[in-house]
C-alpha cells in the first residue's frame, strides 16, 4: 500500500473524506483562536485562516476530522516535532491542544505567498534562485536533522514561498516526518510514506531508521525538477514512478541544458545516488557547496547582492593530529603498502578526520564538529593512537585551537604551533598541547605534556574510589540516589535512575561521588561500569557486552585468558544452570568457545535482539545468579551515545527478575531523550536532571579549592563569569589555583564555543556580527556588517536559545540587544579573525556602543 503525502489543497471536496465547513458565527477555541474562513485541507486535516486574540495577528489553525488512531498519531507527532524547531526556514509552532467537540488542532504562523510547485507551474526559476532555494532548504533541514528529525516527505508543494521570494522558502507540513527511532506503531507493517518522484529510495524499500540523508535525496529531486525543468522520475502511475525511482539512470542535467554549471551537475548527481553513503553527508555540507557555487560565475546571471562588509570565515574549534614517520619505517612500500594505506584512510574516517599528506610528508589529520570540546579531544587522542602504532612508532604531536578551515590552513598559525610541537618531540611519542591535555583530563595519560595512552578501567575505578571529589551543592540529587539504592537492597526490588543534564554540568562528578560513597559505607556490593562514545554509538548490545566483560574481569587480557575466567566463573555457578548460557554470553563479550575472536557479533546473532531470545536469556541468568549474591550497581556513562538492544533488555531485567537488588545507574546529556523516544514512559525510570548549581554553592566550592588565596570580590567575580556552571567553574579555579590571571581560560572557551558551534551556521554569523558591538548591540547594527533580510528571524531564534536577551533601554529608535552572558559574547568573537573583531566596518561606527 502506498500512501501519498499530500500538500495543502484548496477548499474543496476531495474523494473519501467528509468536509466540515467553518461553523457560523465564528468559532473560537481555547478562547484564543477565532476562526475566520476555511483555507484549504492537508493530509490529516483542514486548515483555516484565524486570528489570534493573545497577538491580533493571523495564523493558520489545522484541524483533525473523522481521523483514524493512526493518522492521530501522526498529527500528534506533528506538533510535538514543530514544537522543538526554531528556523526561519521552518513553519513556526504556536499551539496545539483539542477543541470543545475533542478534535485535535494545531496552530502555525500564517504564510502569505505560494507554494514551490504554484510557482514552477507559472514561471521557472534561474540558475541563481535554484542554488538561493537550495541553500535555504538545506539550512532548514539541517536544523530538523540536528534534532534527530528526517521530513521524509520534500517536495515542491511542501516548500512555501514566503511573498513569493524563492530565498525565503519556508519547510511545511511535517505530517510525515519522524525521529528514527520512533514509535513503530506510527508507521503500518506494509506501508510506505512519501511522494512518487521524490521519495527516496530507501523510503520506497521501507528500510528502517532512515536519517537524514534521506531528505537529500528528495531535496536532489526538487532542485533537479528546478534546473530541468521535468520531474526526475515519471510514469504513468505512482507505482511506475516509484519503481522508476529506484532503478532508472537520470540523465546528468549537463546533458539536458550545458550551462549549468559542472560544481552544480556534480552536486545534483551525489544527492541522487541510490546508496545514502554515497550522498553528501549532512544538509551543511550541501548548503556549504551550494554557496560555494552560488559565488562563483553563474553565466551571465548577476551574483546575489551582499553587503561588502560580510564578515569573513568564521574560526572553528578543531583539533591538529600531525605525524611524522620514523626515519626506518616504511609502512606503505611493499606489498602490503595498499592494505596498510587503506587501513590508515579507515582508522582517520573512523574518527571522522581529513588526511592531508604534506609537502615534507608529515601526515596531517583535522578534525572539528563535534557536541563538546572534550569529545572532539578523546577523537584526537584516539586518532593520534591508531596513527603511532600504524606508522611503527611514529613520532605525533596533538595541539587544538580556533583556524578558519580552508586554504589559509596551511599558513596558520594552529599548523605552526602542530610543526613545533612535533619537532621537538622525542621519537616515538606523542606530545600534545595544553589545551588538549586539559581536554583529556581524567581520561588519557597525559603526564608531562605526553600521550601516553587511554586510562583503563581500573585506573579510573582507583582514582574514583581513593580520591574524593567535591559535590557540593548537589547534596539532594545524592540524598535522593542513595535512598534509591537502599531501597533496592532492603526492599529487593530494581530501579533506574537517569541523570541527565547538558555537558560539563556535573553528571559524571555526582556518579563518581555517589559511588565513592557507596564503597567507603563498606556495605557489599557489586559495581559494574559501561561507558558509551560516540564513535561506536548504537552499536547493538556494545554497551551491554561492556558492562559483563567488566563484571567478569575479562579487560586486557588473551583470549584463552579470557575464557579461562568464563569458564571458571560458569563453575562458580553450575548448580544454578550457568552452563546453559556459556556459549552465549561467550559470544557476546567477544571470547567465543570455536577458536576465533570476532571483533562484534555476528550477523545471525544481531538478528536475535529481542530479550526472549538466547542472548537475552544469558544475560538475565547472568544478572540473576549476581544479584542473588549481592546489590548490583549497573552504571551507564554517555547513555546518550549507548543503544537500543542494551537499554530493552536492562528493562526487561528490570521488570523480569525476581528479588534482584539491582540498580542502574544511567549518566546522558539531555538530547538522550530524542535519541531514544518513548523510552521514557510508563518504566520504572526516575529521572534527576541537573541544573547549573546554585550560586551560593558555586562560592562554597570555589572556597573550599582556593582557601584564602583570593579575596572576597575576586572570589565573587570568578563566580559570575563561571555562570553557575560546574565545568567552567571548575577551569576556573584551576586558572586562579595557579596564578594564570583574569583571562578567561582556554578550556572555558573551547566549551563555550563548542556549544556556538550547535547553532545554525546563520545563527551564529548573527551573533559573531553582534559580538563585534560589545555588550550591547541593535538589529540595524548587525545588517549593516552582514547583510540580509533575516537578522530579525535568526535573532529570535538567539532569543529562545537563551544566547541574547532584550535590553529594556533601546538606542537609535530601535530595540537593544544583550549578550545573555559576557562568556557568549567573548566565545562568538574568539570565532572571528583577529582583524575583524573591531567594530570598524563601512555603515557600522553608528551602531557602535
Amino acid at each position: 500500500m502506498i500512501a501519498v503525502g499530500q500538500g495543502e489543497q484548496p477548499a474543496q471536496q476531495r474523494p473519501g473524506r467528509k468536509m466540515k465547513t467553518m461553523p457560523r458565527g465564528r468559532e473560537v477555541i481555547d478562547d484564543r483562536f477565532t476562526l475566520e474562513q476555511l483555507a484549504g485541507f492537508g493530509g490529516m486535516g483542514h486548515v483555516y485562516r484565524a486570528r489570534d486574540q493573545l497577538s491580533g495577528s493571523c495564523v493558520a489553525v489545522k484541524v483533525m476530522h473523522d481521523a483514524e488512531r493512526l493518522e492521530l498519531g501522526r498529527f500528534a507527532r506533528e506538533g510535538q516535532i514543530l514544537a522543538t524547531l526554531s528556523h526561519p526556514g521552518i513553519v513556526r509552532y504556536i499551539d496545539s491542544g483539542i477543541t470543545a467537540e475533542g478534535e485535535p488542532y494545531l496552530v502555525m504562523e500564517w504564510l502569505s505567498g505560494d507554494t514551490l510547485a504554484a510557482h514552477l507551474q507559472q514561471l521557472p526559476l534561474t540558475l541563481a534562485e535554484t542554488c538561493a532555494l537550495g541553500r535555504r532548504v538545506a539550512s532548514a533541514l539541517s536544523a530538523v536533522h540536528r534534532r534527530g528529525v528526517v521530513h521524509r516527505d520534500i517536495k515542491p508543494s511542501n516548500l512555501f514561498l514566503r511573498g513569493g521570494a524563492v530565498d525565503k522558502a519556508v519547510l511545511i507540513d511535517f505530517g510525515m516526518a519522524r525521529r528514527p527511532l520512533a514509535d513503530p506503531k506510527l508507521t503500518v507493517t506494509g506501508t510506505m510514506l512519501g511522494t512518487p518522484g521524490y521519495i527516496s529510495p530507501e523510503q520506497v524499500y521501507n528500510v528502517p531508521n532512515l536519517d537524514g540523508r534521506s531528505d537529500l535525496f528528495s531535496l536532489g529531486c526538487v532542485l533537479y525538477r528546478c534546473l530541468s525543468g521535468r520531474a526526475p522520475f515519471r510514469g504513468p502511475d505512482a507505482l511506475r514512478i516509484l519503481l522508476n525511482g529506484t532503478s532508472e539512470q537520470l540523465p546528468r542535467l549537463r546533458e539536458l541544458r550545458p550551462s549549468i554549471p559542472r560544481p552544480l551537475d556534480e552536486l545534483v548527481a551525489r544527492l541522487l545516488a541510490r546508496q545514502p553513503d554515497d550522498r553528501p553527508p549532512n544538509a551543511d555540507v550541501v548548503a556549504s557547496e551550494l554557496l560555494a557555487i552560488e559565488e562563483g560565475d553563474l553565466g551571465s546571471l548577476p551574483r546575489p547582492r551582499r553587503s561588502s562588509s560580510e564578515l569573513p570565515a568564521e574560526r572553528r574549534l578543531m583539533c591538529l593530529v600531525l605525524a611524522r614517520l620514523a626515519e626506518t619505517a616504511r609502512p606503505f612500500d611493499g606489498p602490503d603498502g595498499p592494505a596498510q594505506l587503506r587501513s590508515l584512510h579507515e582508522l582517520i574516517e573512523h574518527h571522522r578526520g581529513k588526511l592531508e599528506i604534506l609537502a615534507d610528508g608529515c601526515l596531517l589529520v583535522i578534525l572539528c564538529n563535534a557536541d563538546a570540546a572534550g569529545d572532539l579531544a578523546w577523537r584526537a587522542a584516539r586518532a593520534a593512537l591508531g596513527l603511532q602504532r600504524l606508522l611503527d612508532d611514529g613520532t605525533v604531536a596533538i595541539v587544538a585551537g580556533r583556524q578558519a578551515l580552508g586554504p589559509g590552513l596551511a599558513d596558520s598559525e594552529l599548523l605552526g604551533r602542530a610543526a613545533a610541537l612535533l619537532d621537538a618531540t622525542d621519537p616515538a611519542t606523542i606530545r600534545i598541547d595544553e589545551l588538549t591535555s586539559a581536554l583529556l583530563r581524567n581520561r588519557f595519560d597525559t603526564a608531562a605534556g605526553q600521550l601516553r595512552g587511554e586510562l583503563r578501567d581500573a585506573d579510573r575505578m582507583r582514582l574514583l574510589f581513593l580520591e574524593p571529589v567535591a559535590c557540593i551543592g548537589r547534596d539532594h540529587e545524592l540524598e535522593q540516589l542513595a535512598r534509591i539504592f537502599e531501597q533496592c537492597a532492603e526492599d529487593r526490588v530494581a530501579s533506574m535512575v537517569l541523570v541527565s543534564g547538558r555537558d560539563g554540568i556535573g553528571k559524571s562528578r555526582l556518579g563518581q561521588e555517589f559511588l565513592r560513597r557507596l564503597k567507603a559505607s563498606g556495605r557489599p556490593v557489586e559495581i559494574w561500569l559501561g561507558e558509551a562514545d560516540a564513535l561506536s554509538a548504537g552499536r547493538a548490545f556494545g554497551l551491554l557486552a561492556q558492562v559483563v566483560r567488566r563484571a567478569l574481569g575479562l579487560d586486557g587480557h588473551p583470549i584463552e585468558v579470557r575464557r579461562d575466567k568464563l569458564r571458571a566463573w560458569v563453575e562458580r555457578h553450575a548448580a544454578a544452570g550457568a552452563a546453559r548460557h556459556a556459549e552465549a554470553l561467550g559470544e557476546l563479550v567477544g571470547t567465543p568457545f570455536d577458536g576465533e575472536e570476532p571483533g562484534v557479533l555476528a550477523t545471525p546473532r544481531q538478528r536475535r535482539m529481542l530479550p526472549s531470545d538466547e542472548l537475552g536469556e544469558a544475560f538475565l541468568s547472568f544478572l540473576r545468579i549476581e544479584c542473588a549474591a549481592q546489590p548490583v550497581v549497573i552504571v551507564l556513562e554517555n547513555l546518550h551515545w549507548g543503544d537500543l538492544p542494551t537499554i530493552k533488555l536492562l528493562y526487561a531485567a528490570l521488570r523480569a527478575l525476581t528479588a534482584p537488588r539491582l540498580l542502574v545507574l544511567a549518566l546522558a546529556r539531555i538530547q538522550v531523550h530524542e535519541i531514544f523516544p518513548q523510552l521514557w514512559a510508563d518504566r520504572c525510570v526516575q529521572e534527576i536532571r541537573l541544573r547549573r548549581l546554585p550560586r551560593r554553592a558555586c562560592e562554597q566550592l570555589s572556597r573550599h579549592e582556593l582557601g584564602d588565596t583570593v579575596g572576597d570580590d575576586a572570589l565573587k567575580a570568578l563566580v559570575e563569569r563561571a555562570e553557575r556552571h560546574p565545568a567552567y567553574l571548575d577551569e576556573l579555579i584551576r586558572a586562579a589555583a595557579e596564578g594564570k590571571g583574569a583571562a578567561t581560560p582556554p578550556t572555558v572557551l573551547a566549551m563555550a564555543q563548542a556549544r556556538l558551534e550547535k547553532l545554525d551556521p546563520a545563527a551564529r554569523r548573527v551573533l559573531q556580527a553582534a559580538s563585534t558591538f560589545g555588550e550591547v548591540f541593535w538589529r540595524d547594527g548587525v545588517e549593516a556588517l552582514i547583510g540580509g533580510d533575516d537578522t530579525a528571524a535568526w535573532l529570535a531564534v538567539l532569543l529562545d536559545q537563551g544566547m541574547i536577551a532584550v535590553k529594556d533601554d533601546g538606542g537609535a529608535g530601535e530595540v537593544a540587544y544583550r549578550f545573555s552572558h559576557p562568556l557568549v559574547r567573548e566565545a562568538a568573537h574568539e570565532m572571528l579573525a583577529r582583524d575583524d573583531r573591531a567594530a570598524d566596518h563601512p555603515g557600522a561606527e553608528q551602531w557602535s556602543g
